[in-house]
């Protein structure tokens, strides 16, 4: 039976036959910020993953090495089924779909409430080198704080709104870095932890995806950005009661929680305000507008509930009234 998908080799043909079993229909997935691609493989039995990485060297080879770690301390994520080095190629079992597809609300929550387990139970492990000898040191923060500044001036420049980030609040946010840098209390962190890469798998539980880039950071890091998805909202009095859920169960609630947790939140929306924005403006990936806006919707709140300067709100609210126009953003040519 053939293959249905735009330009297969013959050399990914052979790598996807199962002791003889060819796949019926091999689709393209919908790609993320990443530059790795991913393949639904459908075979007469089941489906499978295919992810074609150009940079394996590096994430590809500790997703494998992460990947075992993590099934070895029963967490539920792909099984590795076969590798081929020289082509960059990993197949491995299809986890389902992720959490923005389940449309009733209790269900979507209770998703999350068990991710947060999951979050819990990561942070208790016992992380491997490669883990621990990355963290969200000041380097790292300086490194995601520069990427969006970088990535903001570009897309200013590209749109031609008015708002712009003046000296004293670039100031704050290193402050900020250097707050989150000195947390002594670090534990492992998926990093980019959003319902976008949490699946729904066949045994009805939540698996994790694209844990490569795993390091060491504070243990609200996971929280804010599952709590804070601009992928899928959560309402405030549900994000509420999955806070103090997580709190309670947290091994380090009488270390500054909430102080620690809007800090945190407020680093970690601005660094995916970067990505959204380079998605967006420099690569042309029109349906991160709306992750745009949301991401400027969480940021509002985070400023308000913590206390951070007005003049950083002010930054927020000027930016996301001028995107709201359609004039400037809506009709933006890519």
């Amino acid at each position: 039976m053939a293959i249905m998908v735009e330009k297969i080799s013959d050399g990914m043909i052979e790598f996807l036959k199962l002791k003889g079993n060819t796949p019926i229909e091999v689709k393209s997935i919908l790609e993320e910020a990443s530059s790795r691609k991913y393949y639904r493989v459908s075979y007469r039995e089941n489906n499978l993953i295919l992810c074609e990485d150009s940079n394996f060297q590096s994430s590809g080879k500790n997703f494998l090495q992460v990947q075992k770690f993590l099934f070895e301390n029963n967490f539920s994520v792909p099984k590795i089924i076969k590798v081929n080095v020289e082509n960059k190629w990993i197949l491995m079992s299809d986890e389902g779909e992720d959490l923005t597809s389940i449309s009733e609300e209790k269900k979507f929550l209770d998703r999350v409430r068990e991710a947060l387990d999951i979050v819990l139970k990561l942070q208790r492990a016992i992380p491997i080198s490669l883990i621990r000898n990355k963290s969200f040191d000041y380097k790292k923060l300086e490194f995601e704080l520069n990427y969006f500044l970088i990535g903001f001036k570009k897309f200013r420049d590209k749109l031609g709104f008015n708002t712009s980030i003046e000296f004293e609040l670039i100031e704050f946010l290193y402050t900020v870095n250097s707050y989150l840098a000195k947390f002594e209390k670090k534990v492992i962190c998926h990093r980019d932890f959003h319902s976008r890469n949490l699946l729904l798998n066949s045994v009805g539980s939540v698996s994790m995806i694209d844990f490569q880039d795993m390091m060491m950071g504070t243990p609200h890091y996971d929280l804010v950005s599952i709590l804070h998805d601009s992928y899928r909202p959560i309402s405030k009095e549900a994000r509420n009661g999955l806070y103090e859920y997580f709190k309670e169960k947290s091994e380090y609630k009488n270390y500054k929680f909430r102080e620690v947790y809007f800090t945190q939140a407020l680093q970690r929306l601005f660094k995916a305000l970067g990505t959204y924005i380079v998605q967006f403006s420099e690569l042309g990936k029109s349906k991160y507008k709306e992750s745009i806006i949301q991401c400027l919707i969480n940021l509002e709140e985070i400023i308000q509930e913590g206390f951070f300067p007005d003049t950083l709100y002010l930054f927020v609210t000027d930016l996301k009234t001028e995107l709201q126009n359609p004039d400037l953003f809506g009709n933006q040519q890519i």
